[in-house]
This record gives structure tokens, C-alpha cells and sequence, in this order.
């Protein structure tokens, strides 16, 4: 039997897999692809197979299918040569199953899919909003198209790390490879474009709404790349431009990454800060030149700004009167997207969650408009979960009140488990659950839908809300995924409703990062985990605070601190290692007025962990003190100085800000004090 320590072994991060890439043949021969992505840091294409492969045997050993349901797989554009995607696909054919293949699509098109045909499972292969250097694997479970959890992720690396790739690379590709793509597409189109999922409706005012509104749409170089322009311009806006539309690499000049942590962006911003992204010089300029129409209330310019694999979404909206852009994050139009489920709700009130990274206010601001809030650690699968629960919960009180009696005592205990939180979420134990209440129900009500139950949020612009899914059989299904673009018509529809549109006055939300890290000195309880809790409960008694470490079971590895500036007002630094990067964050909320002391505690913890957590055997490390070392004796550069490869000095120079080491000034670079700072540390 494994010991606790083994059987929390996990491969994934916040959301599956992801690692920059290699070809295993341009790495040392002997090294299984297992060790290659533990100790080298690199996914090869062996190890996207043997994933893949790994996934694929556990699906079918825990579900009841049919021989000839398949595995939906996906991918977005980053893999040109085409051979990790292929490597997925020969994983799920190995294993003896069919490979439905969609090609290049948006991630929410796979659960879609799935949800569609009844497939067994889905496989996305994507590094989502990571730079073109990286890929990486998302899995969504045939229960309702969910991502698994963490004793799910458990349980497939175990199987993976057993697996010997030698062996599994001989077996026969026994399943047949299906192109979907054509039937896909249809139904993603259909799915969109449907009045109780895009929130449009035909009336006249609505379509005069449109008629005024100028579109920028900036898909990342990714999954959505003219499909979204093709559904923004079927809905009726006056013009819709495209920028980042499959030319360059993903996520490159553009898409939703870089505007994280903005709430607006001046001209000069657009000028430094801004200067490469695409879409925002796009707004810009087409504001000036359509000022007095937009001054006017004649015109409205906007922006659509989404990511690589398209699950979320950004609003930029020209203002001219100040010459800027405000920037909407998923906090934003959450709260925007919130009035439609309160106009079409029941008696019920609807449900509102959201996770950590959210704006402390943004909680107050959906209990003013007749929410019940819930929070969640950061991930998206934990929205899911909460969506997942109250559907059960909606149909557990309709078959109750259907046959007059209370679930038999088994199911009973069952559901109180399961709801209770007790027991760590599964989403094979949540399918059994709802399979045995299938068998209470006729077919025809086993799937009702309740489109003003709840909308998910987080921050960094997945917003979930409930859709309605025709499946190839005509039966309608629920679905709740984390869509770019459905967030973006319901956002788009919601202000073209002739209301007030709602807002809330935002606090202070900053993070900080530190990139280029050995993350594993900092996890719960370790020596580092102790030093940084015991500074921030310093810092905060220096300023007369009260602070209180808050536990999140789905998150154990996430230090929490409760700050209370005074008994009405609330504050929060939160540290957790990044699942998606290979970085740290400091994150910061608070009202705006306690912005100031909280934010030099945060800086005070971001030094604190750039000293004691930069791994010096890190390519990338050493890439960012040669730039640090050039630019503190040498003054402001131009980036063509940097000798670094082109591929690599875009990113590097982009972390690197983001960071706060160097500042972006009209002849190039410059470094900033906490550059000077971090490199006089490391001398």
C-alpha cells in the first residue's frame, strides 16, 4: 500500500500539463520520458503519447462504453510541425480507442463535443495561455465534460509513472483515427450562435445596438483566429477587425496575458508598456480617428481580446474623453453578465462563484444585486465542482418532490458526502452518483436545464455560466465550461440591452511575480512556506492590523492571510506557486484606501522570495542577469543589443517585466530598483 506522501504525487499543476517543449531525439539517449519531464523540465512528444495513452486505459477501464466511442481531441496552433499533436493521437489509438480528431478548435469545443457524440473522453493539447515554447495537455471526463481533480490527477500519474514507454510504443495503433473537424465546427457554430446561449436577441434594438459598435478582435494568434470574426460579424456589428489572426505565434503582440492586472491603459501605456500589442494600438488608433463619433454617442469601439486556446476572454473598451482604454477582466463582466440571471431568475437566488484572484469587492457587489456568493481556490475545475453540486442538488429536489419521498437511505448518505465537502472530490465517484439517480427519473427529465442558477468567475477571464446543449440526438444537455467566447457575446448582449449596465467600484488587486524559481522550496509548512507567513503577520501587526491564516482544502499548497485593517474592512496576500509556469506570485486585495501599506508588504515578500527561490541552473535565470548585468552600468539599451536569440528575448524581456526588473522606456529597456536590487543580492 503507497504511503500518504506517494499517493500525493501529482504530475499536473493547476489545470494538467504544462512544460516547455524538446524532441526526444534532441535529448540525452537512455532517459525515459518521465525523468526527462521530472528532472530536465522539458514535455517531449513521448510523454504527451504516454499521457495520452495512460488517460485513455483508465477511461475505459472506469466507464461503460461502447466499443466504438471515441477520445475527442483538439489542439491550438502552437504545434506547427504538427508532431506532439500527432503523439496525442497515437497515445488514444494505442490504447485501443477511436481518436476522434478536431484539429486546431477552441478548447471548450472539446467538452462540447464530447457532450454532443457521448464520447469517452477529451484531450486538448495546449499550453493555453503560455508563451509558443511551451504545450501541454488539458483532459476533460466524460461527466459532463469536467476536468478532473486533484485525487483524479493522482491517480493518472501513478499509472503513467509505472508505464515503460519502450513497451507502450510497440503495441498496435488498434483504434482508427475519425476526422470530426467538419461536424465539430457545425455544432461549436450552432452552440454559439443560439439565442439562449449567446443571450442575443433579433429585436430591432439590439440590432441597432450593434450598428454602432466597432469590434477589435485579438484571438492570440490561436484556436479562435477568424471563427470568432466570422460569429462577431453574423451577430451584427458595424465592422469587426481582426488582429493576431493566425499570422504569428501564439500569444505573441497580444492576447488576454498582458493585460492582466490593468484596469486601464493610458495613451503613453500604449506607447511603452503596450507598445507591441497589437490590439490595443489597434483601439487607438481607430479611436482617434472615429473620436467625434464616439463622442457623440454615434459610435462604440471595443475589444475582444481572447487566448491561444480560447477559454478566456478581456474587454477593452476606447474611452475619449481620456484618450485610454478600460480594461474589463473576468471580475468585470461577471458582474456585467450577473443582471441577466437576475432579470430571468425564479424565486431561487442565483448562485455567484468566484475564486481567490477575484477583487475583494466584486463579493460585495454580487450580494447587492441578489447573489449567493461562494468562493474557491484558484482553478476553474473547482467553479465546475460548485456548478456540478447544484445541479444535483436541482434534481435531487425535483425527484423528491416528483415522487412525494426522500432518496432511499443510501443515496441519502451518499449525496450529504458528497456536498458535505468531507471526502475529495472525484468526478467518477460524482458520475456513479448521478448514474444511480438516473435510474429515479424518466429519460425525458433526468437533464433540465436552469439557465439562471449560477455564474462562475475568475479573475483571469473564465467565466462560466449554464448552456444549452442539443446533443446529436436531440436531447438537450447542460454544459458549463470555461468559453471565451460565450463570455463575450453574453458580456456584448448585456450591455446592448438599453439598461444601466452594472458595475462595481473595484479595490486594489496587484500581484507580483518572480519567475525562474525552484517551486518546490516553497509548499506547505517548509522552511521558506514559515518565513514568508511569519513576515507578513509582522508586517501587518507593524501597521496595527489583525491577520489570520485561512486554510483552502482544494489548495493546501497556498499560504492565505487574512489582514483586517479595522473590524469593516478586509484585506488578503495570498502566495501559491503558479500551475501553468515556473513562476510565484505575490497577490494583493484590499479596499483602495489600504492599497498603499498593503502593496509595500507584498514588494517586502516578492523580495523575500526572488532571494531565496531563483534557481541558478536555470537557462532563463542566467539569461535575466545578463540583462540586468548589461543594463545597470550601461543606462537604458535597445533591445537589439541583448544578444540573446530572437525566440527566446521576446518572452525573457516579457517576464522580466511582468516582474518588475526592468521598465520599457521610448529608446528600449531600462532596470528598475528592484532590478538593481535582486542583482546586488545575487552578487
Amino acid at each position: 500500500m503507497k504511503n500518504k506522501k506517494e499517493s500525493a504525487f501529482r504530475l499536473q499543476g493547476t489545470d494538467g500539463i504544462r512544460r516547455e517543449i524538446k524532441l526526444a531525439k534532441n535529448l540525452p539517449k537512455g532517459m525515459s520520458p518521465q525523468s526527462v519531464f521530472l528532472q530536465r523540465g522539458y514535455l517531449t512528444e513521448e510523454f504527451m503519447e504516454l499521457y495520452s495513452y495512460a488517460q485513455t486505459t483508465l477511461w475505459s477501464e472506469k466507464g461503460t462504453f461502447d466499443s466504438q466511442s471515441g477520445v475527442v481531441i483538439g489542439w491550438d496552433p502552437r504545434d506547427a510541425s504538427g508532431e506532439f499533436t500527432a503523439s496525442v493521437v497515437r497515445g488514444v489509438r494505442r490504447a485501443g480507442v477511436p481518436a476522434w480528431v478536431l484539429g486546431v478548435v477552441p478548447t471548450p469545443l472539446v467538452p462540447l463535443y464530447m457532450v454532443y457524440v457521448g464520447a469517452r473522453g477529451g484531450v486538448m493539447a495546449t499550453a493555453s495561455h503560455n508563451p509558443p515554447d511551451q504545450n501541454g495537455i488539458k483532459l476533460f471526463n466524460s461527466y459532463r465534460g469536467m476536468k478532473p481533480f486533484p485525487l483524479n490527477d493522482e491517480e493518472l500519474s501513478a499509472r503513467v509513472m509505472e508505464l515503460d514507454y519502450n513497451e507502450i510504443k510497440k503495441l498496435p495503433l488498434a483504434g482508427r483515427r475519425i476526422d470530426h473537424r467538419k461536424k465539430a465546427l457545425e455544432a461549436f457554430r450552432s452552440f454559439s450562435l443560439a439565442p439562449e446561449n449567446s443571450w442575443f436577441d433579433s429585436d430591432r434594438i439590439q440590432k441597432d445596438f450593434f450598428k454602432k459598435t466597432i469590434l477589435v478582435v485579438d484571438p492570440a494568434n490561436g484556436s479562435l483566429s477568424k471563427l470568432a470574426t466570422e460569429i462577431f460579424r453574423t451577430v451584427g456589428f458595424k465592422k469587426v477587425y481582426e488582429v493576431n489572426g493566425g499570422a504569428g505565434e501564439v500569444n505573441q503582440n497580444g492576447g488576454v496575458a498582458q493585460l492582466e492586472g490593468w484596469g486601464s491603459i493610458s495613451a503613453k501605456q500604449a506607447e511603452g508598456a503596450f507598445s507591441r500589442h497589437k490590439a490595443v494600438r489597434k483601439l487607438f488608433e481607430l479611436g482617434r480617428k472615429n473620436r467625434v463619433g464616439i463622442l457623440n454617442g454615434e459610435l462604440r469601439l471595443w475589444g475582444a481580446v481572447f487566448d491561444a486556446d480560447a477559454d478566456r476572454f478581456y474587454k477593452l473598451e476606447y474611452q475619449a474623453k481620456g484618450d485610454c482604454l478600460k480594461v474589463s477582466g473576468g471580475d468585470d463582466t461577471a458582474i456585467i453578465q450577473s443582471r441577466k440571471l437576475i432579470d430571468s431568475s425564479s424565486k431561487d437566488r442565483p448562485l455567484f462563484f468566484n475564486t481567490v484572484e477575484s477583487d475583494l469587492n466584486i463579493s460585495a457587489a454580487a450580494e447587492k444585486r441578489g447573489l449567493r456568493r461562494q468562493m474557491t481556490a484558484v482553478g476553474d475545475k473547482w467553479i465546475q465542482l460548485k456548478f456540478a453540486l447544484a445541479l444535483i442538488e436541482k434534481r435531487v429536489q425535483k425527484i423528491k418532490k416528483e415522487s412525494g419521498k426522500n432518496l432511499p437511505s443510501a443515496l441519502a448518505k451518499e449525496w450529504k458526502i458528497l456536498k458535505s465537502g468531507k471526502a475529495s472530490p472525484d468526478v467518477y465517484r460524482l458520475q456513479k452518483f448521478e448514474d444511480r439517480l438516473d435510474r429515479l427519473q424518466e429519460p425525458g427529465a433526468r437533464d433540465c436545464i436552469y439557465p439562471a442558477l449560477a455564474l462562475g468567475s475568475e479573475e483571469t477571464g473564465h467565466n462560466i455560466t449554464l448552456g444549452t446543449l442539443l446533443r446529436k440526438d436531440g436531447s438537450p444537455a447542460p454544459v458549463f465550461f470555461g468559453n471565451g467566447l460565450k463570455s463575450a457575446l453574453n458580456t456584448f448582449a448585456c450591455e446592448s440591452e438599453g439598461k444601466a449596465v452594472w458595475k462595481f467600484r473595484p479595490g486594489f488587486k496587484k500581484t507580483l511575480y518572480a519567475y525562474y524559481i525552484k517551486k518546490e522550496l516553497f509548499n506547505n509548512n517548509s522552511k521558506l512556506w514559515r518565513k514568508v507567513k511569519s513576515q507578513i503577520i509582522q508586517l501587518a501587526n507593524e501597521l496595527g492590523w489583525k491577520a489570520r491564516a485561512v486554510k483552502f482544502p482544494e489548495d493546501a499548497e497556498m499560504l492565505y492571510i487574512e489582514l483586517m485593517p479595522t473590524d469593516k474592512r478586509k484585506a488578503a496576500i495570498f502566495v501559491r506557486n503558479s500551475g501553468t509556469e515556473n513562476k510565484i506570485g505575490v497577490n494583493l486585495r484590499s479596499a483602495a484606501s489600504d492599497s498603499a501599506p498593503l502593496k509595500r508588504c507584498g514588494e517586502n515578500i516578492l523580495r523575500l522570495l526572488m532571494e531565496n527561490m531563483k534557481d541558478h541552473d536555470s537557462e532563463w535565470r542566467r539569461l535575466e542577469l545578463e540583462v540586468l548585468q548589461l543594463l545597470k552600468p550601461n543606462g537604458p539599451q535597445k533591445e537589439n543589443k541583448l544578444n540573446i536569440e530572437p525566440g527566446k528575448k521576446d518572452r525573457l524581456l516579457e517576464e522580466m517585466f511582468k516582474q518588475g526588473l526592468i521598465d520599457r522606456v521610448p529608446i528600449g529597456i531600462k532596470i528598475t530598483l528592484l532590478g538593481k536590487r535582486l542583482l546586488e543580492k545575487t552578487a
